[in-house]
Formats: C-alpha cells, structure tokens, sequence
C-alpha cells in the first residue's frame, strides 16, 4: 500500500495535480490543481481547519483523507462538502503542520 501511495504521490506531483488550502499564499496556480481527484494539503500550526478548492466535489461525493505527519493523536475529519470546496479539520489547535493525502471518490 505504501508503494501504491508513493507512486500515485509521485504521478500527482509530475501531472502538477497536488491539492492546495485555500490559504491565500497556497491557492492553486493553474486549473489542473482544482481539477484533481488526488492531492495534499496541510492545516496549519495554530488553526483547526483547512477548505480545499476542487470542482470534482459535491456533497454526494466520498472524501478519504490520510495524515502524514503527527496529529497528536487526532483524527482527521472531513467536516464540510459543498459544491467546489471541502473542509479538513482536527479537534484543537496543534503547535506544528499537519500534512495529509486526500482522495475524492464519486459514488453512484
């Protein structure tokens, strides 16, 4: 499994399709990134929350996040689905960045 991650990380990065926060310093550079199904993002030190732009998600949609750096023990919980955006988030603030992986999945 940690291949198959590695390698889909790897495709991502070359197709520039990694995911971005709606941090304004880290909004997405061109359409590819809004337009992936596969990426990353981060919740910042400090903060509990992160939206990430992606016009593959509505609320019907299933969202699997998968951190990759310490939570502190925290879940991930993908709190919000709206059309166009969806929201990461940890119970308390934490004092260092949490990376995470995240994979849209349409469901019929």
């Amino acid at each position: 499994m940690k291949n198959l991650l590695s390698s889909s990380r790897r495709a991502c990065r070359q197709a520039g399709t990694q995911g971005s926060s709606l941090d304004s310093s880290a909004l997405p550079q061109n359409d590819n990134k809004l337009d992936a199904t596969v990426g990353e993002g981060v919740i910042k030190a400090g903060t509990t929350e992160v939206t990430i732009p992606n016009t593959h998600v509505t609320p019907g949609v299933k969202i699997f996040v998968t951190a990759n750096s310490d939570t502190n023990e925290q879940g991930l919980v993908v709190k919000e689905k709206k059309n166009g955006l969806f929201k990461v988030s940890v119970k308390n603030k934490l004092s260092t960045d949490v990376k995470f992986d995240y994979w849209i999945v349409k469901v019929e």
